[in-house]
């Protein structure tokens, strides 16, 4: 009785299956080098952030800052924009629909100058010493961020920016500074400013805070 013979292996099959390997290993390849360079775009792009303290003017090189005031408030309201007029009533009408924080309010008032073109977009994020970050409020209408504010090359603006947060999440605190023109932030100019509270002076500060603090519309200064 003969035996039958071994079925031959599909050659057709194993080399479609040898294709289909190829082709996946390639995709992955290219598909692993877009995302690399879409990264190194990303990272040659990005803001360009530096670091220092309230007690000094911050160069971001395409802008400076330097705060002026940290302030606490349970809650806070808009001055008044008139330049005529009782702006003391004014103020009292506002005061009165004062947006009570869920914790406390931080207004911080900062000096921000352009470098050489004009800017007019700012971005603020307040960082606290655990790493946690909240982005700047946007309940205010005079607060830097909330409308568009042009900073002139060389001619400072003085504004705020206000952020709402836990209390007990307010730990040594930091704000980042960015300032750009229009929505496009890539090749802007960055700055973290520590804002020099912690311990029992911050805790000091935040006990102590305001009923109602007014946030102020942003004004030039002389340079």
């Amino acid at each position: 009785m003969r035996t039958a013979p071994a079925p031959r292996p599909d050659r057709r099959r194993s080399g479609r299956a040898s294709t289909v390997l190829a082709s996946a290993v390639l995709l992955a390849l290219l598909l692993g080098a877009q995302a690399l360079r879409i990264h190194d775009d990303e990272a040659r792009t990005a803001p360009m952030e530096v670091s220092g303290t309230a007690s000094e003017a911050v160069d971001a090189r395409s802008f400076t800052v330097e705060v002026v005031d940290v302030a606490f408030a349970r809650s806070v309201y808009d001055a008044s924009r008139l330049s005529v007029g009782d702006e003391d009533e004014a103020d009292a009408a506002a005061a009165e629909d004062a947006i009570e924080a869920n914790g406390v309010w931080v207004v911080v008032t900062a000096d921000i100058t352009a470098a050489e073109r004009p800017l007019n977009r700012v971005n603020a994020e307040l960082e606290t010493g655990e790493g946690t970050t909240y982005s700047s409020s946007t309940m205010s209408v005079n607060a830097l961020g909330s409308i568009s504010d042009v900073f002139s090359p060389g001619i400072p603006r003085r504004g705020a920016v206000v952020f709402e947060l836990p209390p007990e999440r307010l730990s040594s605190p930091s704000v980042r500074f960015n300032v750009h023109s229009g929505l496009d932030k890539r090749l802007s100019g960055s700055a973290l400013v520590d804002l020099e509270l912690s311990g029992s002076e911050l805790k000091k500060a935040v006990d102590g805070a305001e009923e109602a603090l007014a946030v102020p519309q942003s004004e030039i200064r002389k340079a």
